[in-house]
């Protein structure tokens, strides 16, 4: 996370300082809020700080509306591929950088918002994606107040309002946030769409859990590591409402005896984008790799140059993180696995940074922890907060330029290369770690008073 604040700041000192910048300085906040003495009672400057925070983004909102030129270079491609959908074309087969990787159910939606111009739908995604953001951490927040209630042994308690607000704030301003907001990124869709899921399994409502997962199914690397959580016999409708729907969307985008041609074509486009020089290469001379969350990419940046190789440590990697995620989906309390099932998921396959807005709830039940921990236990609870707030904050805007610095520092940048640059994903690795002891703690390995104390027992 330091080295997050010190790289955005100078960045900051060379340009206009954005909602990124507030950002940064809000999460060293929120590590300050946890890491203060009697972290139960409320703080007027977090409130304060908060509500500042807010306010800047809702400046940087309006300022994309009606200020700031054009982004949504994303959304252009998804728009893009509805329009060749309605057309009766394969939307896989452009040629070109900017491809389109999504599976034919996002296909099947994004065909249905191609029906209305480009500027309406420009407008509504980036009004829809800033409510989004914003509702992740109170919905989160939500969802540990209801495994509290149901399991108030082993649930923390939901977070106080001060600090609520606070981490809301800090994960808006973010540079996941606001990179994704800017590029017209799926991130918050999905992240919104899993937190709804976990909250309707909590609530016994598995329709409505299923259609949020159809939702979030448009990323699927994201939503795979959160399988494991509906592996219950009571989660069978879930599963049917999630094939229901997903064949829904599909069928909207193209008639059943295209389907197979559409996904070969779309699995085609995925390999070839990781290849030498394709848009999501993690090789140095792709400038925009600085930011990818993926095993590969570590591999990669720590030494190992054989795509081969590399290829099968990530499979070996995913395989061990999805196996270990599925150990701990029936343990207590729920909102500890949702959190590892969130962490994990960055490992998976691919990504980028913008989709680390998934981290809300992680970074809730982290701060949960640490508002009612003690000892060891709370220090480590703070300290995977940091990490998490530290890969949200990733300044993709210093790590360009430091990429190249080490291709030509010999020692120093081989050192830079394996554990600044990938420091992300090191921090990801640490945080899925400390987040498991801290929340299945072995005994009488790390000091911690019970999930909830008597102050908390007594309501506040």
């Amino acid at each position: 996370m330091l080295f997050a604040i010190a790289s955005n700041a100078a960045w900051a000192l060379r340009s206009v300082a954005g909602p990124a910048t507030v950002g940064v300085l809000l999460s060293a906040a929120v590590v300050a809020r946890l890491a203060a003495a009697d972290p139960l009672r409320p703080r007027a400057w977090a409130s304060a700080l908060a509500g500042l925070g807010f306010a800047v983004y809702l400046a940087w909102q309006l300022a994309v509306l009606f200020v700031l030129p054009t982004g949504n270079m994303d959304l252009a491609v998804f728009y893009r591929a509805g329009r060749e959908a309605a057309a009766g074309r394969d939307p896989y087969l452009f040629r070109g950088e900017m491809v389109f990787l999504s599976p034919p159910p996002a296909l099947g939606a994004f065909r249905l918002a191609s029906a209305l111009p480009y500027p309406v739908v420009g407008a509504a995604w980036a009004i829809a994606s800033a409510l989004m953001t914003v509702a992740l951490v109170p919905l989160a927040n939500r969802l540990l107040a209801l495994d509290h209630a149901a399991d108030l042994a082993a649930a923390p308690p939901a977070l106080p309002a001060d600090l609520t607000a606070l981490l809301g704030a800090a994960l808006v301003n973010s540079n996941a946030s606001i990179w994704g907001h800017r590029s017209g990124q799926l991130c918050a869709l999905t992240a919104f769409a899993l937190t709804l899921a976990l909250l309707a399994r909590q609530r016994g409502r598995p329709a409505l859990a299923g259609v949020c997962l159809a939702v979030a199914a448009f990323k699927p690397a994201t939503l795979i590591p959160f399988l494991v959580l509906f592996l219950r016999k009571a989660d069978v409708r879930t599963w049917l409402a999630l094939a229901a729907c997903s064949l829904g969307l599909s069928l909207a985008a193209a008639p059943p005896r295209v389907w197979k041609t559409l996904v070969a074509h779309d699995l085609e486009k995925i390999d070839e984008s990781g290849r030498p020089g394709g848009i999501n290469d993690y090789d140095f001379p792709r400038a925009i790799s600085s930011d990818i969350l993926a095993f590969n990419h570590l591999f990669h940046r720590a030494g190992v140059h054989d795509r081969g190789v590399i290829s099968g440590l990530q499979s070996a990697s995913v395989g061990l993180l999805l196996g270990g995620l599925y150990l701990t989906r029936g343990r207590r309390p729920f909102t500890a696995a949702a959190s590892l099932a969130a962490v994990g998921s960055m490992l998976v396959l691919y990504h980028r940074m913008y989709d680390a807005v998934v981290f809300a709830l992680p970074l809730a039940y982290g701060s949960a922890l640490a508002v009612r921990a003690a000892g060891r236990r709370r220090v480590l609870a703070v300290g995977c907060v940091a990490l998490l707030l530290g890969v949200i904050d990733q300044p993709r805007e210093t790590l360009i330029p430091l990429t190249r610095w080490s291709l030509e520092q010999g020692i120093a940048g081989r050192f830079v290369q394996a554990v600044v640059l990938p420091y992300a994903a090191w921090s990801i690795l640490i945080a899925l770690a400390g987040l498991t002891l801290c929340a299945f703690p072995p005994r009488n390995r790390i000091s911690a008073r019970p999930a909830v104390s008597d102050h908390a027992r007594g309501g506040t």
